[in-house]
């Protein structure tokens, strides 16, 4: 079930509660799991002068896999910046590898968040907009509270039931 599933992680720290989040619904047979933190990804740039970071050959790598779960904290209601980076990125596709951009058509995407303070309404638009203009299969998103509200965090165990529910579904079909 995970071997055709990869996480491409992104947050300020690494071992912080998103990836605790991550642990928590693959606590035995977790995806591999790419940190952005340990890539050099450039910003986009319109002349395309940053051919030689790990962008491409991340996106080759995680080509090898049907599903891809995105695991960012929500910061201000959104990804955090190195996530943002990554999907302003492959915008580049369009010009300079459409090779690569026709071979994400078809994967699956699943989301992964935490956060403390409130669930964001709008943290999903980016990952569901995004897969569904590159004609990828969006599914859903897992919001874990990493806060300090006792009845929040009890709600994680059925939030992540729900999610992993979903996910084998969705990736045995």
């Amino acid at each position: 079930m995970t071997n055709d599933t990869v996480i491409i992680f992104s947050s300020s720290r690494s071992h912080g509660n998103t990836r605790k989040a991550v642990d928590a619904l693959f606590p035995e047979s977790q995806p591999k799991l790419i940190d952005l933190n340990k890539k050099n990804i450039s910003f986009f740039d319109y002349n395309g002068k940053k051919e030689n970071d790990d962008f491409l050959p991340l996106i080759e790598e995680i080509l090898k896999y049907k599903t891809f779960i995105f695991a960012s904290p929500t910061y201000w209601y959104s990804m955090c910046a190195q996530m943002k980076t990554f999907f302003d990125r492959l915008s580049e596709l369009y010009s300079s590898r459409t090779d690569l951009l026709k071979a994400l058509e078809g994967k699956n995407v699943f989301v992964i968040t935490s956060y403390a303070g409130i669930e964001s309404p709008c943290f999903e638009d980016p990952f569901k907009l995004t897969s569904n203009y590159l004609k990828m299969n969006y599914h859903c998103c897992h919001f874990e509270y990493s806060g300090n509200n006792e009845k929040e965090l009890k709600r994680n165990k059925e939030k992540q039931k729900k999610f992993l529910n979903s996910f084998k579904e969705k990736i045995s079909s």
